[in-house]
């Protein structure tokens, strides 16, 4: 069997494969990081290295929250605001790191608050650990520094910021974005002109997870009270997938990407790639499921790339692109209708009442409870084939 090629180039660092583990609790270790070595990840973002002022201790109990099913991973919230490892320990164990793993990559997330003089000696620091990159990391969605009134001066702040990192170090620059601004591409073109060599995308998402109808408090509750977190899990994935999108088809841009959002399969971080991604960040997945499943995605990534006839990951890299257009310029003429299996069908009538309901009125009851589709009522919506609770009990065919 003709070998596939996993490695890809990044802001000149090879990666033996495209997946880092993200800056999360999985990375706020030396003994952590190593494991991840150990299974196979190409790299890590060590967890932020920076206190916050008039915060003296980061964590809270508990910071995280979580919704699904049968403990599955749905959408996820934390309320956690650093790394509570002290900074010269951390510092030494990178150290550590990076003389026993010299071929895996560290890259050093840091934050500085809007102190030029602590951003500048962090990342100095980070450098001198024998950090192989650094992600400023000035996005937090619960960061107390990031009030509501500064999102006007986001891209302002991320060239800033990006300037003070480039006069401290040589190594390459990563900014982390904020998935919680109108127009991404605003800020990443300020980092870029600041220096930065990589774009990565996003933070997680500014939110409140749910409130406790039995306390009537928010989640999660910590002492009674709550506060904003960062929303991340597989349900943030399509929103992330735009950005990504937008971010390489900006010719204004023109810098590596590095997906981070919901991804938890080799599915996930494909479809990041397709949009532009470089490399895939993984963190709740890590936190949820364990480093082991770098294997699955390894194994995944690897054969779906047979499949597909390509000899390396890098060939993944923006196919997608030129199929996104707007919607004002998509094909009006091409039309598909449903087709109901009634050999699949369990007679359930979600689909009718769905049409009927919050569609084009275009399936009748008929005969023992089969549906029956108005051929010129049904404007292919494909609302009936979603609620369909047999796979494959309805299909959307061309007309």
């Amino acid at each position: 069997m003709k070998p596939v090629e996993l490695g890809v180039d990044f802001c000149g660092i090879r990666f033996a494969n495209p997946f880092i583990v993200a800056a999360s609790p999985s990375t706020r270790s030396g003994d952590m990081v190593r494991r991840a070595f150990d299974h196979g990840w190409a790299g890590v973002v060590w967890k932020t290295l920076g206190t916050i002022t008039g915060v003296d201790h980061p964590k809270v109990s508990p910071c995280y929250a979580h919704e699904g099913w049968n403990e599955q991973l749905y959408g996820f919230e934390n309320i956690d605001l650093g790394n509570d490892v002290p900074l010269q320990q951390s510092l030494r164990e990178i150290y550590e790191v990076k003389k026993d793993y010299s071929d895996s990559v560290v890259i050093v997330s840091i934050r500085g608050e809007n102190f030029e003089e602590k951003w500048k000696d962090l990342a100095k620091q980070a450098e001198d650990a024998g950090a192989d990159m650094i992600e400023l990391m000035f996005s937090c969605p619960h960061d107390i520094a990031d009030s509501p009134d500064s999102e006007g001066k986001v891209a302002q702040q991320a060239r800033t910021i990006t300037e003070w990192a480039r006069q401290a170090v040589r190594i390459p620059i990563m900014v982390k974005m904020s998935p919680n601004v109108t127009d991404i591409r605003i800020p990443a073109r300020a980092a870029k002109t600041g220096g930065a060599d990589a774009i990565s995308a996003t933070n997680t998402i500014r939110s409140i997870l749910g409130v406790d109808l039995k306390t009537l408090r928010p989640l999660p509750t910590v002492g009674g009270m709550s506060a904003f977190g960062g929303y991340s899990g597989p349900v943030i994935k399509p929103i992330i997938l735009r950005m990504m999108a937008e971010l390489a088809g900006d010719s204004k841009l023109g810098l590596p990407l590095s997906a981070i959002g919901g991804v938890v399969s080799w599915v996930d971080a494909v479809e990041y790639m397709l949009l532009g991604a470089s490399t895939v960040q993984v963190g709740t997945a890590t936190m949820f499921y364990g480093f082991r499943i770098i294997a699955d995605l390894l194994s995944g990534i690897e054969n779906f790339l047979r499949e597909k006839g390509l000899s390396s990951v890098s060939g993944l890299i923006g196919l997608s692109l030129p199929y996104i257009t707007t919607q004002p310029a998509l094909d009006r003429k091409s039309l598909v209708r449903a087709k109901p299996n009634l050999e699949k069908c369990l007679k359930c009538l979600r689909c009718y009442v769905a049409c009927r309901d919050g569609a084009y009125q275009a399936i009748e009851i008929g005969p023992d409870r089969n549906p029956q589709i108005l051929e010129k009522q049904c404007q292919g919506c494909s609302l009936c084939a979603m609620v369909c609770p047999a796979p494959g009990g309805i299909e959307m065919v061309p007309c």
